[in-house]
Protein backbone atom coordinates (compact mmCIF):
# COMPACT_ATOMS: atom_id res chain seq x y z
CA UNK A 1 0.00 0.00 0.00
CA UNK A 2 2.62 2.44 0.79
CA UNK A 3 4.48 2.23 -2.63
CA UNK A 4 0.85 2.31 -4.26
CA UNK A 5 0.32 5.39 -2.63
CA UNK A 6 4.25 6.78 -2.90
CA UNK A 7 3.82 6.43 -7.07
CA UNK A 8 -0.03 8.23 -6.87
CA UNK A 9 1.42 10.81 -4.44
CA UNK A 10 4.51 11.45 -6.60
CA UNK A 11 2.13 12.51 -9.31
CA UNK A 12 -0.84 13.95 -7.39
CA UNK A 13 0.88 15.68 -4.46
CA UNK A 14 2.31 19.11 -5.47
CA UNK A 15 -1.01 19.38 -7.09
CA UNK A 16 -3.04 18.90 -3.80
CA UNK A 17 -0.32 20.73 -2.02
CA UNK A 18 -0.89 24.12 -3.98
CA UNK A 19 -4.41 23.65 -3.90
CA UNK A 20 -4.15 23.62 0.09
CA UNK A 21 -1.95 26.65 0.07
CA UNK A 22 -4.19 28.47 -1.87
CA UNK A 23 -7.21 27.95 0.60
CA UNK A 24 -4.77 28.57 3.36
CA UNK A 25 -4.90 25.25 5.08
CA UNK A 26 -2.06 24.94 7.87
CA UNK A 27 0.09 22.25 6.22
CA UNK A 28 3.09 20.27 7.93
CA UNK A 29 6.18 22.28 8.64
CA UNK A 30 8.25 19.96 6.67
CA UNK A 31 6.84 20.83 3.12
CA UNK A 32 8.26 24.63 4.25
CA UNK A 33 11.65 22.81 2.70
CA UNK A 34 11.23 22.58 -0.71
CA UNK A 35 13.33 19.92 -0.79
CA UNK A 36 11.39 18.00 1.56
CA UNK A 37 10.95 14.07 0.50
CA UNK A 38 6.74 13.58 -0.18
CA UNK A 39 6.37 10.34 2.18
CA UNK A 40 2.98 8.43 1.82
CA UNK A 41 2.67 9.29 5.76
CA UNK A 42 3.26 13.43 4.63
CA UNK A 43 0.53 12.93 1.75
CA UNK A 44 -2.03 11.43 4.19
CA UNK A 45 -1.36 13.70 6.52
CA UNK A 46 -1.97 16.58 3.65
CA UNK A 47 -4.81 14.92 2.29
CA UNK A 48 -6.56 14.64 6.01
CA UNK A 49 -5.81 18.46 6.12
CA UNK A 50 -8.00 19.14 2.81
CA UNK A 51 -10.50 17.06 3.86
CA UNK A 52 -10.88 18.56 7.72
CA UNK A 53 -10.96 22.15 5.34
CA UNK A 54 -13.57 20.87 3.68
CA UNK A 55 -15.39 18.42 6.16
CA UNK A 56 -14.52 20.25 9.55
CA UNK A 57 -16.76 18.08 11.55
CA UNK A 58 -14.90 15.44 10.52
CA UNK A 59 -11.84 16.50 12.49
CA UNK A 60 -11.02 15.57 15.63
CA UNK A 61 -13.15 17.50 18.29
CA UNK A 62 -15.17 18.75 15.26
CA UNK A 63 -13.23 21.75 14.75
CA UNK A 64 -11.52 23.59 11.75
CA UNK A 65 -12.65 25.98 9.18
CA UNK A 66 -15.71 25.85 7.04
CA UNK A 67 -15.67 26.11 3.18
Amino acid sequence: MGQALGYLGKDVAPGIIEHARQMGVKLPPQLDDPSAELTPQLIVEVIRDVAFHYFPQLAPGGAGDSH
